[in-house]
């Protein structure tokens, strides 16, 4: 992804000035230029059991970093990021910036992303997990990992809580239960926030 600076910015400024729609650029420069110099928030959602963490660890060759199971496991949300050095936050909830933990241990982001292991006081308690790791599609994108929908109620309103800052979706479902009534719902959900959307059926070989 091409990186813009900041004289690209400011020509775009006076050209929406120009063309008389300065509220235009009041509300969205700042998001246009963030669009253009940060990596886009990609989330991977759909219901519990689809296989999203699966997908991200084959899709970024993570070598089973994050926890999979037929069980539900992902437990909060996990923000993947591009680091030179690998490492695991536990952000608080508590102001959304301090860090509670901060760990080299792959050990770490098992312990605190197994929803077997955690209790509601957990979930009070951490906003999401943070993973920085040396990935080349990390320089372009933030995977979000999220909990699934169709399994606990409180989960699904942690991925909803995401919904705002997330650039790409992508609804991954699985080839033998797909567009099922509780999806078409969810989806729905998503609809009205105008944001791209992408499809990506999994377990084909069911």
């Amino acid at each position: 992804m091409k990186k813009t600076d900041n004289k690209d910015i400011h020509n775009l400024n006076e050209c929406l000035n120009r063309l008389e729609i300065p509220n235009f650029a009041k509300q969205n420069l700042d998001k246009i230029q963030k669009l253009c110099n940060e990596p886009l928030n990609l989330a991977v959602v759909g219901e519990f059991n689809a296989g999203k963490s699966s997908f991200i660890n084959m899709l970024l060759g993570l070598d089973g970093l994050l926890p999979t199971s037929i069980l539900p496991k992902t437990a909060t949300i996990t923000k993947l990021k591009y680091s030179e050095n690998f490492s695991v936050e536990i952000v608080e909830n508590k102001d959304g910036n301090t860090i509670i933990e901060k760990s080299d241990d792959f050990e770490t982001l098992k312990k605190y992303q197994n929803a077997k292991d955690i209790d509601e006081n957990f979930q009070n308690k951490v906003k999401e997990i943070i993973v920085n790791s040396k990935n080349e599609i990390l320089q372009n994108f933030t995977f979000i990992d999220t909990p699934g929908f169709n399994h606990d109620e409180k989960m699904s309103d942690i991925t909803r809580s995401i919904y705002p800052e997330v650039d790409i979706f992508i609804w991954l479902m699985t080839a033998n239960q797909s567009i099922k009534l509780t999806e078409k719902v969810e989806l729905g959900r998503l609809a009205t926030l105008k944001k791209e959307v992408f499809f990506i059926v999994n377990k084909s070989d069911l």
